[in-house]
């Protein structure tokens, strides 16, 4: 159900279903948690329900009890201003025609977002779901100005996918990595910029304009 107010509106999506515990209700909109089992969920969906959320300046909670189903609300505060995909969308342009992207991860969720948030924003994307098929696509694609790689897949890392890719079009093509986790310190040269999983469309267009921007200046003197 959708309840409007002066002020804002509320969106409320409810089940019948099993519930969830206290214990899983705590950690609900952490990333990358599920109870699905392995391969059949990404844990990634209530994360970035609630980034996004929370970006516009809204609320985002949920109510749960086990045998008893699940309520979750949001609240969105009232138009006030341009909305963000159009200026998302007019400062890209300022800055590029079509660009042509090629988002890599072996998360289909993520790059589904990926290319809804790039297509939504008028650029090409080409996609890959292992770092093998990311070097032989990026490698042969007739034009490619952006990269969008996961650090980490099953078999093998993005930096070393994208070395591959740059090697083969003899140039350091705009990459912007993006991961998870943490624990495994990434060492960027300028033509890259590191992203946080869960990203919203904001984030993503400040990493990918702070990547191009570098790449666009000129050289200094030598």
């Amino acid at each position: 159900s959708v309840d409007g107010e002066a002020s804002g509106i509320e969106l409320v999506v409810e089940d019948e279903g099993h519930g969830m515990s206290p214990e899983v209700l705590r950690r609900v909109f952490d990333p990358f948690f599920t109870t699905k089992k392995a391969g059949k969920g990404t844990g990634l969906g209530l994360a970035m329900v609630h980034s996004i959320v929370r970006r516009h300046g809204g609320v985002v909670d949920a109510e749960s009890e086990p045998g008893r189903g699940s309520r979750f609300r949001v609240w969105l505060p009232s138009y006030v201003g341009p909305a963000t995909a159009k200026r998302a969308r007019a400062h890209w342009r300022r800055t590029t025609e079509t660009l042509h992207v090629l988002a890599v991860d072996d998360e289909p969720a993520i790059r589904q977002l990926a290319r809804h948030i790039l297509q939504g924003a008028g650029h090409e994307v080409l996609e890959a779901g292992s770092a093998q098929e990311a070097a032989r696509l990026g490698a042969a694609a007739p034009r490619l100005d952006l990269i969008l790689c996961d650090v980490m897949m099953p078999d093998g890392l993005g930096p070393d996918a994208v070395a591959r890719i740059r090697e083969a079009r003899g140039q350091p093509v705009p990459t912007v990595f993006v991961s998870g986790y943490t624990e495994r310190p990434l060492h960027l040269d300028e033509a890259s910029a590191f992203l946080r999983k869960p990203f919203t469309s904001a984030e993503l267009f400040d990493a990918i304009d702070q990547v191009l921007s570098r790449a666009n200046e000129p050289a200094p003197p030598g």
